[in-house]
């Protein structure tokens, strides 16, 4: 039987260690916190919530009960071990054990993992947490690495940075606001948890400055007319080709441009991702109004990069000074696997090397990564359980492209990210567009959403694929570990939005564009649906 040691116990690691083990192969999960969940058990702060919502962050064989809410992290947590526990896989999962280094021998890999009390004292984790020291090696055929790309702290090089006479904190660090309460807070970063840290902060801070390189991408609610905002992405919206951008964008702002509550909020939304050419088919989402009701709300103020620091005092790029009390960077982490020897880590923290961001060539199938695509729009869940297929099928005896074959889709992979998402693809190449990249796993896998066959046997459920958020269970039609009955129950019970007369309007539009696609597809590549172009 072959053996499977899996690096982490998060959203990636429990969805590879369930699927590996359903396919009967021997697994050890290794996570180094006291509770599973990766990094929502051990960097998330008071408070915060999911930024996609439950109407598809839930893995395709265990739906939330509840399509319209965003989860907290608490909740998160309770769901991730209900799933464990419902596929009786807590008996692979080893909490408090961290791997400390994997190498090659021969054939197989050696992995050394210690044993101990790794907590944080994060709020989330058992008090008095009491664990026995251990240390102990074992061989495996395979190695998934699920560690995430949440590890080391990132923050930019700013002159002066290290004689600040002030509080330097990242987000990893954060946990609640109060103790910033009535100071003077810059908070660096334009991402979600940028956004949803500054508004916190902005709440109760004497003033807080957001100190941005860049725009936010694409921004959208919480909520839009009592629906999660991502109620709206479905297939047809998202199969249009990308050159299309333009439309999406224009047509994007409009919307905003007509919702009657909080309209300040929306036209600061609609000015910045027109302004900065931000939408759904060119960029990532930043899925939180944090930072415009940090700004219309409390009084926040946008700036751009630091320039230098000397003692308190602050000065930005374009010239504006400020004292400030606290410096919070919300800048993300860097890719690393302390674990790997430094040659074989230098490989694979280079995500564009490899194959569908899982599989380096020249390691084959001994070697995975799981959890290292993030999809700019929808959800990780999905995303990382279609990853975690793909790898049970490789294992299974499916076997992987030739070296030459998988080196032609790397290079037309990165091609499409380049070409349509520019320099954010560049910055951020663990990105991938969802559809043209889960689509594309699909293909390989074999659980392509079967759309005629839908049309003809259920036309119900045909129109839930078509015109209702997508969502992982869209891919348990047809192919290994399909159940057509369960999954197709799951999809017709996907809400949809509920301003019918804005749904449909959208639909006939889309519906309109997609044939238009369809036929200059015949006399332009570029111009084909995003599902045609979509490479295994």
């Amino acid at each position: 039987m072959k053996t499977v040691c899996v690096v982490g116990g998060g959203i990636a690691g429990v969805a590879v260690t369930k699927e590996l083990g359903s396919l009967g192969l021997e697994v050890d999960c290794y996570e180094m916190m006291p509770r599973v969940g990766g990094v929502f058990a051990s960097h998330v702060w008071s408070g915060g919530h999911m930024t996609s919502s439950t109407v598809f962050t839930w893995f395709s064989d265990f739906p939330a009960e509840d399509r319209q809410t965003f989860l907290s992290w608490e909740q998160l947590l309770d769901y991730l071990d209900r799933y464990v526990d419902h596929f009786g896989i807590r008996e692979r999962i080893q909490l408090d054990t961290r791997v400390e280094h994997v190498r090659r021998v021969g054939e197989r890999w050696r992995v050394r993992v210690q044993r101990g009390n790794w907590s944080n004292g994060h709020p989330f984790h058992p008090p008095d947490h009491h664990v026995e020291q251990a240390t102990f090696e074992r061989e495996y055929d395979h190695v998934v690495v699920c560690s995430g790309l949440h590890h080391t702290p990132r923050q930019p090089e700013v002159p002066g940075l290290e004689g600040f006479r002030g509080r330097v904190l990242h987000s990893s660090e954060y946990r609640d606001a109060e103790s910033l309460r009535g100071q003077r807070v810059v908070v660096v970063g334009s991402g979600e948890s940028a956004s949803d840290i500054a508004l916190q902060v902005a709440e109760v801070a004497a003033h807080c400055t957001i100190s941005m390189r860049s725009a936010p991408g694409t921004l959208f609610p919480r909520w839009i007319q009592g629906n999660t905002p991502d109620i709206r992405d479905d297939r047809l919206t998202y199969n249009l080709p990308r050159m299309l951008a333009p439309l999406v964008l224009k047509h994007h702002r409009a919307f905003y441009l007509a919702q009657k509550q909080r309209p300040e909020l929306f036209r600061w939304a609609a000015d910045s991702n027109f302004r900065n050419r931000r939408c759904p088919f060119n960029t990532n989402a930043c899925k939180s109004f944090g930072i415009p009701e940090a700004v219309i709300d409390h009084g926040a103020t946008l700036r751009g990069p630091m320039a230098r620091i000397d003692g308190t005092r602050i000065t930005f790029e374009d010239g504006a000074e400020l004292d400030a009390d606290a410096i919070l960077f919300c800048t993300g982490f860097r890719c690393e696997f302390p674990f790997l020897e430094p040659a074989l880590s230098a490989k694979l923290v280079k995500l564009g090397s490899l194959w569908k961001n899982v599989v380096h060539p020249e390691f084959g199938d001994s070697l995975f990564l799981v959890g290292f695509a993030r999809p700019h729009q929808i959800n990780l869940v999905s995303v990382a359980e279609m990853q975690a297929r793909l790898v049970g099928q490789i294992l299974r005896g499916r076997g992987l492209p030739e070296v030459a074959a998988m080196r032609e889709t790397i290079a037309a992979d990165n091609a499409w990210m380049l070409r349509y998402f520019g320099d954010r693809a560049v910055k951020n190449p663990a990105l991938v567009d969802y559809l043209y990249y889960t689509d594309g796993l699909a293909k390989f896998i074999g659980c392509e959403v079967p759309l005629r066959r839908a049309a003809l046997r259920d036309p119900a459920l045909f129109l839930k694929l078509v015109f209702a958020s997508m969502n992982g269970a869209h891919f348990r039609l047809v192919g290994p570990g399909a159940d057509w009955d369960a999954a197709a129950a799951v999809i017709k019970a996907t809400p949809t939005f509920s301003n019918r007369r804005n749904a449909v309007q959208r639909w006939l539009l889309c519906t309109a564009l997609t044939l238009y696609a369809e036929v200059r597809g015949w006399f332009q590549p570029e111009w084909r649906l995003v599902s045609e172009q979509a490479r295994p």
